[in-house]
């Protein structure tokens, strides 16, 4: 907590008053990082079309790569269950949420047709975006510029999409 305050030039009473606790200032830290990446996410508004979700996807994974506190953030929660994250964020809030109900809107159309259920299939193409941004961002990538990292990230989630959703005649 001391790190913390000095970084941020505030006192560790004033920390203490409005977060009571760590766990209170990480969870509030928490909120805030992914309401914000959500309403980066928002401020694109794809198309609810195949082309819409696998762009929506892509530009997931960009926003990750650019925003690395926030991609490690996702990692430490995913290494922890995601219990703040369940705790502290309401589900409709959170990025799986929207690429399920764009999943959803694709099989009411008799567009795609899921080889799981929309949420496991959601968190899954979720979960890849993450991982694959933290790996951009941490480690070289086959040695590729983070730009050709994202552009083979994207080539493989629009193939996830394709092979895991088109709908079979």
């Amino acid at each position: 907590m001391d790190e913390i305050v000095r970084d941020a030039g505030v006192n560790i009473r004033m920390v203490y008053h409005y977060f009571g606790n760590k766990e209170g200032l990480y969870e509030a830290v928490v909120r805030a990082q992914v309401l914000a990446g959500r309403k980066q996410m928002e401020s694109g508004n794809r198309p609810r079309t195949l082309e819409g979700l696998c762009g929506l996807l892509c530009d997931y994974a960009g926003f990750l790569v650019q925003n690395r506190t926030y991609t490690r953030l996702l990692m430490w929660e995913a290494a922890d269950g995601f219990q703040t994250l369940a705790r502290v964020v309401d589900r409709s809030e959170s990025f799986t949420e929207e690429v399920r109900l764009r999943v959803e809107d694709l099989i009411a159309a008799g567009i795609v047709k899921p080889s799981s259920s929309s949420l496991d299939f959601s968190g899954a193409l979720t979960w890849f975006c993450i991982s694959t941004a933290h790996a951009a961002i941490t480690t070289p990538f086959d040695s590729l510029t983070q730009e050709e990292a994202l552009d083979r990230t994207c080539r493989i989630l629009k193939r996830m999409v394709t092979a895991g959703l088109l709908a079979e005649d």
